[in-house]
């Protein structure tokens, strides 16, 4: 039972590893975030979205760029 019991934590805990792991990596994607912005851009430019609806993505997006670049800084990965 014991054997069960670790077993069970184990493998929780790689699941719970991974879905970390997945978490940073989506959140540290700055292609990803200039794809967006890029595609915001072609969107206004189709008239698809207004330009105050551009800048709020725009300024959401840049934010978020920011922030990897400070997360990297102080990883030392920049």
């Amino acid at each position: 039972m014991i054997i069960v019991d670790r077993m069970l934590v184990s493998g929780i805990r790689w699941v719970l590893e991974k879905v970390v792991a997945a978490a940073e990596a989506e959140l540290d994607d700055a292609p990803k975030l200039r794809e967006e912005l890029l595609a915001a851009q072609m969107r206004v430019e189709l008239g698809e979205i207004t330009e105050d609806e551009y800048r709020d993505l725009e300024k959401g997006i840049l934010a978020r760029l920011r922030e990897i670049q400070e997360r990297q800084k102080a990883q030392g990965k920049g």
